[in-house]
């Protein structure tokens, strides 16, 4: 799967989620679910090393690269439906404040990425089931590589 695709799913994930295009650090947080969605166990990634990582492609800082991707997931999560926030986030959103930590807001857009990424693997026939390369013979179907 190409880099311009799997951009437009993590961008088509994020608004589906509440987050606009136009708030600032729109870019900076689709490039960090880029980095994790790319990962096998996305859980085991310190955020020290991603975010440390995005900053030097943005010339910012660490405290910077925190401070640009919360006014997007705040403004996601000011403007959906409470019902939706509790469906999608589960016990990772707060009722008290409205909200989920910007880890947790990252982490689950992440898995709905990377389904997304093999569901489409799969469509296209490129991975099999258990994750092996296959190619079409073009006469007895397709086999491994």
């Amino acid at each position: 799967m190409n880099n311009i695709l799997k951009k437009q799913i993590v961008t088509d994930t994020l608004i589906k989620a509440g987050v606009k295009i136009s708030d600032k650090g729109f870019y900076i947080l689709r490039d960090i679910i880029l980095v994790y969605a790319e990962s096998k166990c996305p859980a085991d990634i310190k955020q020290k090393e991603v975010f440390s990582f995005i900053a030097g492609k943005y010339g910012l800082t660490f405290a910077g690269i925190q401070k640009e991707i919360r006014t997007p997931i705040n403004n996601a999560m000011n403007l959906a439906d409470i019902g939706f926030l509790q469906n999608y986030f589960g016990i990772c959103y707060r009722p008290a404040t409205g909200t989920v930590t910007p880890q947790a807001f990252i982490l689950r857009i992440v898995d709905d990425v990377k389904l997304k990424f093999e569901e489409l693997s799969r469509e296209s026939g490129v991975y099999g089931m258990n994750g092996t390369a296959v190619k079409s013979d073009g006469v007895n179907g397709f086999h491994a590589e």
